[in-house]
């Protein structure tokens, strides 16, 4: 059996709804390259479908190991931008 997965995804371009800007998702799988496949296909979460319709990019930024719990875990701490490398590279 294959273990799970959380992984974070950067955007090219932030999703901007009312005043929060997103370029982020943080999701889990059990099948990382079959996700991802999904995700650029357009036919991943909403919030990555809506993404790729608007013309972003989605780059693999991070991954860790661990499922559901791991996912939720971050997603509660509200700061994904501190988790990405490639976000840290431009605040240099």
């Amino acid at each position: 059996m294959r273990q799970p997965i959380t992984y974070l995804l950067h955007l090219s371009h932030p999703l901007i709804a009312g005043t929060h800007q997103n370029r982020h998702y943080i999701g889990f799988t059990y099948d990382l390259p079959q996700r991802l496949a999904m995700h650029h296909a357009g036919k991943g979460a909403r919030f990555t479908q809506v993404a790729v319709e608007r013309g972003s990019s989605l780059e693999l930024a991070r991954t860790w190991e661990g499922g559901r719990a791991t996912e939720q875990r971050l997603k509660r701490q509200k700061n994904a931008k501190r988790f990405c490398p490639i976000c840290r590279c431009f605040d240099l």
